[in-house]
């Protein structure tokens, strides 16, 4: 553990001892050797690069100290490599904070070339049969140990089916509670086989079966048939007891998985099944995040090797906030109480109903205090009185909040860094929509401040806006 003077030592060189105190790490990092990490939500570090807030901000809108990141994601951050694939990072599109929105076509933005989605897939699932994927989802406890507790209670004696079971530790626990036949679908080759293992390791093979492939493609819908038939030959169809499946991205929709789960939903749980989660909503607030455009500037204010970069700052902002960016914030960053913003009944939820929404916010703020965008996040009902948050308020998970920078104007193309003024008083409204494309979506954020004091700014609105294609595009490989 390092010493009490060494932590001082860390904190004073800010952003730039994040990125050069381990240079070894740093080289591993941008070889590819090691995995993106799912940044400060496991960490206590907190970073301050010390950049004063503009003026005219009262002096109580402060920037928040905020659990920082891990090496890599410090040098991601500085590199204006802001998001975050889910689980690790998901290729990004040049030039591609720019979306052309056309309200009515949504199914032509869904579907993609044949090609194109086909790359876009084997990449996907090449990622998770990463070990190190699987590690970062078995690492956040308070995902899993939700699915244990919910798995335990309504899976002793149920066919249970397991859709996208990646390292299979789901599949597991439904065998350890006791399940009579568990099925476990994946598409990633790599890690069907590490769940296969993980079955045989564990003594389980006689009631957990792994199947390779697509839950949709024929072959593994006619095997998962020729399954529940051979194990059940008295059921009058075949059919599960319950689904459960990890399938939430990033913002809730990012991975368009949904789909995969509602299709083995209509073909095999039975009447008055179970699925697991049973139900999801997302949530909004609005936030101040001084704490994140100040590590990015932080460091090419503090003159790096004793020379000026100062005009490093703004191209680092604009790429920082190019796309969604996936991080925490403290609770008092938000400007005002979150909303829900939507809700879905994983029984009755159409793929879709999934792939496209339009939904409203309206939030009323208490305070005085910049605003830089909105911060979303979901929680989720497991089953029964078992589930989690994703928000601030609750304790991290690796999906953290997905933070969605906007600037002024109708058409704002880059955020406004120094954030939008809000008054104690004013009332932030508007709207929050995606398309699904691809693995990804596409976003956008529409909204005005309506100023009632009026003591900072004279106009009586402020309008605000921003849209993110936020997809692996033909960058998928």
């Amino acid at each position: 553990a390092a010493s009490s003077s060494e932590q001082q030592q860390r904190k004073r060189r800010g952003c730039a001892g994040l990125v050069f105190e381990n240079m070894q790490a740093s080289k591993l990092f941008f070889a590819g050797s090691i995995a993106l990490p799912r940044r400060s939500a496991h960490t206590g570090r907190k970073q301050s690069c010390g950049v004063e807030a503009p003026r005219g901000i009262p002096a109580h809108a402060d920037r928040h100290a905020v659990p920082r990141a891990t090496l890599a994601t410090a040098v991601a951050l500085l590199s204006g490599t802001s998001r975050f694939g889910r689980r690790r990072q998901y290729p990004r599109v040049t030039g591609s904070c720019e979306v052309a929105w056309t309200r009515g076509t949504a199914r032509s933005s869904m579907a993609a070339p044949a090609d194109q989605r086909s790359a876009e897939n084997e990449w996907y699932f090449g990622e998770y049969g990463q070990v190190s994927t699987h590690r970062e989802m078995l690492e956040d406890e308070v995902r899993t140990r939700a699915y244990r507790k919910a798995i335990l209670q309504f899976c002793p004696k149920r066919i249970v089916l397991d859709v996208g079971c990646g390292s299979g530790i789901l599949s597991l626990f439904a065998a350890q509670a006791g399940a009579s036949l568990v099925i476990a679908v994946e598409a990633s080759s790599p890690a069907a086989d590490l769940a296969r293992e993980a079955v045989r390791r564990n003594g389980f093979e006689n009631r957990v079966v792994v199947l390779t492939g697509c839950i949709e493609d024929e072959a593994v819908a006619a095997e998962v048939d020729h399954q529940l038939q051979t194990r059940f030959p008295a059921a009058r169809k075949p059919e599960v007891d319950i689904i459960v499946s990890e399938w939430m991205g990033y913002m809730l929709v990012h991975e368009d998985m949904f789909p995969s789960v509602a299709f083995a939903r209509d073909r095999w749980l039975r009447i008055g099944g179970r699925m697991i989660p049973s139900s999801c909503s997302m949530w909004a607030a609005p936030f101040s995040g001084y704490e994140f455009t100040d590590e990015v500037a932080g460091f090419w204010q503090s003159s790096p090797y004793g020379l000026d970069m100062e005009h490093m700052i703004n191209p680092a902002m604009k790429e920082f906030c190019s796309e969604p960016v996936i991080d925490s914030i403290v609770l008092d960053s938000q400007i005002a109480a979150a909303c829900q913003l939507w809700h879905m009944d994983c029984m009755e939820m159409t793929p879709e109903e999934f792939r496209e929404q339009r939904l409203s916010f309206n939030f009323s703020a208490p305070q005085t205090a910049p605003l830089h965008g909105l911060a979303v996040w979901f929680k989720c009902t497991l089953a029964a009185r078992w589930g989690f948050s994703c928000g601030p308020e609750a304790d991290p998970t690796h999906w953290a909040q997905t933070l969605l920078f906007v600037g002024a104007g109708d058409d704002a193309t880059s955020p406004t860094f120094e954030g939008l003024p809000v008054e104690a008083g004013d009332t932030i409204s508007g709207n929050l929509a995606w398309k699904i494309r691809g693995r990804g979506i596409l976003v956008e954020v529409q909204g005005v401040i309506e100023h009632q004091e009026r003591v900072i700014v004279t106009a009586e609105a402020t309008r605000f806006s921003r849209s993110f294609d936020w997809t692996a595009g033909k960058s998928a490989k």
